[in-house]
């Protein structure tokens, strides 16, 4: 893969905000001028994003196994015994 080092910067920087949900519209724009103008870009982007799911499924069947299902790791109960 041969993308500069500061083109590879901004897409991990895209890239992060598109992952939490911060990209806004300009970003989005500029992530997809990126990806589609170069072959190497969409390779990195289509492997990062290979990357996340494939933690998240991960996360997700470790949570299924300790039966956190939803309830999130280490989260308090706000309702007191009975």
């Amino acid at each position: 893969m041969s993308l500069s080092p500061e083109l590879r910067r901004e897409l991990c920087v895209l890239l992060g905000r598109l992952r939490d949900g911060e990209l806004d519209d300009d970003q989005l724009a500029r992530l997809d001028a990126l990806v589609g103008g170069n072959v190497d870009a969409r390779r990195f982007y289509l492997d990062y994003v290979d990357l996340c799911a494939s933690l998240q499924w991960v996360r997700r069947e470790n949570d299924e196994r300790r039966g956190a299902r939803g309830e999130g790791r280490g989260k308090q109960h706000l309702t007191p015994p009975p």
